[in-house]
């Protein structure tokens, strides 16, 4: 078990699409900082200069100090970039690695695999790999960005003004307003978690289907009907949604 996990990690590490789908949810992360620093911080602080420095106070407008979770990619719900990053989320999780069982058994590599160690050992491997990919590739962007975050916006707790629209249903919501960085550690966790799940679905699906390009859209197609229709049908269970918890 242990050698075929080696060499299972060994061919993830050389695989060009896993790194090509780290550097497109870095891509998406940096992007998304750029967006939040000027969209975000800095009018933010006009607003500041405007009414505090400039004693404009009789402007009527809830000021309020942005902290580093309203910077960050994975709970910054306004931007375009957001909106894409957890849309692109489960092809980014299945492209690298859950297709490899399919190409390896139509390519008879697998037989030949199976001719040198234990079915079972086999299989384990690659369902732990391929975990471990989606996971790997949703997680790195998501750290990135916080980085990206805390260089300009303070991991303060979050001012109740700014969340007027947020409802609830947020998961951890006591945590998301006292402790920001503890809840941005928890939420990758979780979002690492889905990544390896969403990689088993197209692997899974891949092992009954014929046609490799539907097995690695399903998860994504799944991912829609779920946001959209659990989402929207039933608030207590959003909470459990990428992109939307």
């Amino acid at each position: 078990m242990g050698k075929i996990l080696k060499i299972e990690f060994r061919k993830l590490k050389k695989n060009k699409v896993f790194w090509v789908s780290i550097i497109i949810g870095c891509v998406i992360a940096v992007l998304h900082t750029v967006w939040s620093y000027n969209n975000i911080y800095i009018i933010n602080n006009e607003l500041y200069n405007y009414r505090f420095v400039e004693n404009n106070m009789s402007v009527v407008d809830d000021w309020f100090e942005t902290g580093v979770l309203q910077g960050w990619l994975g709970t910054e719900g306004f931007s375009v970039y957001n909106q894409l990053f957890y849309l692109l989320f489960p092809l980014l999780a299945a492209m690298p690695y859950a297709l490899s069982l399919f190409r390896e058994w139509n390519s008879g590599y697998a037989g030949q695999i199976l001719i040198r160690c234990k079915r079972r050992d086999y299989f384990a491997a690659k369902y732990i790999v391929t975990f471990v990919s989606g996971g790997i590739v949703v997680t790195i962007p998501l750290m990135l960005s916080l980085i990206m975050a805390c260089c300009y916006l303070p991991a303060i707790s979050i001012d109740p003004i700014a969340l007027k629209g947020l409802t609830g249903y947020r998961m951890w919501i006591e945590v998301y307003m006292e402790n920001p960085i503890f809840y941005a550690i928890g939420y990758m966790i979780i979002d690492f978690i889905y990544g390896g799940i969403f990689a088993l679905i197209t692997m899974v699906v891949s092992s009954w289907c014929t046609n490799a390009f539907l097995s690695l859209v399903f998860p994504l197609i799944a991912n829609i009907f779920t946001t959209m229709g659990i989402g929207s049908l039933f608030l207590l269970a959003r909470k459990y949604i990428p992109g939307i918890y």
